[in-house]
């Protein structure tokens, strides 16, 4: 059996709370002192997933998909109604899948934020977030800023190495 909870980190990082998966036994509510949110059978599991949020930061990593994406909207959703600020980011940067359903409530936490006041920018994403995001026409949407080059490609060539 799997379970959803909601997990604790060290008091280094006690402005964090996350939603991780976890096995647990049958019947058990609790687990490490941490609450259950949801509890699925296997067959039925959804995509690994962790919400942390900091300040006007919230980062997202896993995989987001249409088995998680109103959990994920849901934590978003209430992490903007505590948030008082002009700009909230989304630090996409480990979340390595994000399926049609993901972007959709990208989308959606966006409008309900606009509709408060709040702006909501992604500050950075892994590159298959990002291709995503590019298929869709949706960087300039939430102002992502363009891929940092990788360290290959701030070298350049290098001496002895072909040409071709």
């Amino acid at each position: 059996m799997t379970v959803l909870h909601h997990a604790g980190f060290p008091a280094t990082q006690a402005a964090f709370s996350a939603l991780a998966l976890a096995d647990a036994g049958a019947g058990q509510r609790k687990r490490g002192g941490a609450e259950v949110l949801m509890v699925v059978d296997d067959d039925h599991a959804p995509a690994p997933m962790t919400v942390r949020a900091a300040g006007t930061v919230i980062a997202v990593a896993g995989e987001v998909d249409s088995s998680n994406c109103d959990a994920l909207q849901a934590e978003i959703m209430g992490r903007l109604s505590s948030i008082h600020a002009e700009r909230v980011a989304l630090d996409l940067s480990e979340l390595v899948f994000i399926g049609s359903a993901g972007v959709r409530v990208l989308l959606r936490c966006r409008d309900v934020a606009e509709e408060r006041g709040t702006r909501v920018e992604i500050s950075s994403a892994h590159e298959n977030v990002r291709q995503v995001l590019d298929i869709c026409a949706l960087t300039d949407v939430f102002h992502l800023p363009p891929p940092r080059p990788s360290h290959a490609e701030q070298e350049g060539p290098r001496f002895g190495a072909p040409w071709w």
